[in-house]
């Protein structure tokens, strides 16, 4: 999921159990409301099923943030009925409701994929199920803030309703951090001065009409 802070598939780092038993002895110590595994990319990594069913049996409430593609990927076949059978929330990344803008974001044909495994969690239940939610993000593809978070939700229900058949819950749409790979982008375009100070009024305006 979070692409700014360098993750990708040529990173090699990966959470062992040990580094689990310590997160779940802090959870059992705070007591959460929840739970919430990110990543990269969670499903990625062989433990993942453990850590949740471990997370799940002392009754913990999860939520995972996914790609969504990964769930296409060899060996994950599964992970959609367990995450059903487990209960867990998931937050999944869309940046826009169009092929375009995805592909544009994201790479060609993760627009398509994205569509694909939607579909499957609808049919499992997410979105339509209130004990399976389903939320998905928005995230700006360049330097500018995010729009408004209501009118947006309102323009995905629309268009992938009608182009896809395809429900959730909500839309929860984030603002980029001028760090990682999203910040060397602002530097190489001679924009992170630029953008910082975008994010500086829009946090001063909102401070004052608070």
């Amino acid at each position: 999921m979070h692409c700014h802070i360098e993750a990708g598939p040529t990173r090699n780092e990966m959470m062992n159990w040990e580094t689990m038993k310590q997160v779940m002895a802090i959870v059992r110590h705070m007591q959460p409301e929840l739970v919430d595994i990110t990543g990269g990319a969670p499903e990625m990594n062989p433990l993942l099923s453990k850590f949740v069913g471990a997370l799940r049996k002392e009754g913990q409430n999860v939520q995972v943030r996914t790609n969504l593609t990964t769930l296409l990927e060899s060996g994950m076949q599964e992970m959609i009925e367990f995450y059903k059978d487990q209960g867990v929330s998931l937050v999944a990344s869309l940046p826009c409701y169009t092929e375009a803008n995805v592909d544009l974001q994201r790479g060609k044909g993760v627009y398509e994929k994205s569509i694909k495994v939607l579909k499957r969690l609808n049919a499992s239940g997410y979105g339509s199920d209130p004990n399976l939610k389903l939320n998905l993000v928005y995230n700006p593809g360049g330097a500018f803030l995010p729009p408004e978070q209501s009118q947006l939700e309102s323009d995905y229900r629309k268009n992938l309703g009608k182009e896809h058949g395809i429900v959730f819950d909500n839309l929860l749409t984030i603002t980029n951090i001028p760090i990682g790979r999203f910040g060397n982008w602002l530097r190489q375009e001679n924009q992170y001065e630029e953008y910082k100070q975008l994010l500086k009024d829009s946090l001063t305006l909102r401070l004052w009409a608070g």
